[in-house]
């Protein structure tokens, strides 16, 4: 037995949060399930479908939703929702080709220019911001355990960047794709205002796991 989490998802969520009886205000936020307060904490988002509360942080998708408010594990909450909303369960996995083995050629190439040790170097003095954490959890519905898990952090921090020219040489960082030479021939960082950065395996773990066949 299969569930089909994008329709799972599709649910709508304030259908949902008056089916398990909370009452919602006018600007769709009710006193949250999972800790004690006095003043609605507990935001529905109508638009992205997604949950979250400004109080405990606690916050995702319609399926982290029944699992929080139920105490139930994922598959649970799965079938909660297909039965409750009379869903037809999904008679496959999924209808994605197997992903082929990588050639060597191509594990040289994508690894060419990849550098653990600059990587790694920028997640540990960078952290989430506000604004990060709230699109991970409330639009991507990811929880918290995986946000850690994967060590995800903001790339927001211009100085950051800058410091890495004290740590690692200029031709390492322009060849990692940090740096590099504008026309005026000034060598510079390559700023992204928004990106998002996981911690990331070594070269032989990340070669492994491309060598597998699903």
């Amino acid at each position: 037995m299969y569930y089909d989490t994008n329709d799972l998802n599709n649910i709508n969520i304030l259908d949902l949060a008056y089916k398990l009886g909370l009452q919602l205000n006018r600007s769709n936020k009710c006193v949250c399930f999972i800790h004690e307060e006095k003043e609605p904490s507990l935001q529905f988002y109508d638009k992205t479908n997604t949950w979250y509360c400004f109080g405990c942080g606690k916050g995702g998708n319609v399926i982290t939703f029944v699992q929080n408010f139920t105490g139930c594990d994922f598959k649970t909450a799965c079938q909660w929702l297909h039965e409750t909303y009379n869903l037809s369960f999904n008679p496959t996995i999924n209808n994605k080709k197997p992903i082929q083995k990588v050639s060597k050629k191509g594990e040289d190439n994508l690894y060419k220019f990849y550098d653990l040790e600059i990587n790694n170097w920028v997640i540990n003095n960078s952290y989430l911001d506000t604004q990060g954490y709230q699109y991970l959890t409330m639009e991507r519905g990811l929880s918290i355990k995986i946000i850690n898990k994967y060590k995800i952090c903001s790339l927001n921090n211009l100085e950051i960047f800058y410091n890495l020219e004290k740590h690692f040489s200029i031709d390492r960082l322009i060849t990692a794709g940090y740096y590099k030479i504008d026309k005026n021939g000034e060598v510079k960082p390559i700023w992204w205002s928004n990106g998002i950065l996981r911690k990331q395996k070594s070269k032989e773990q990340r070669i492994k796991r491309s060598r597998k066949v699903y």
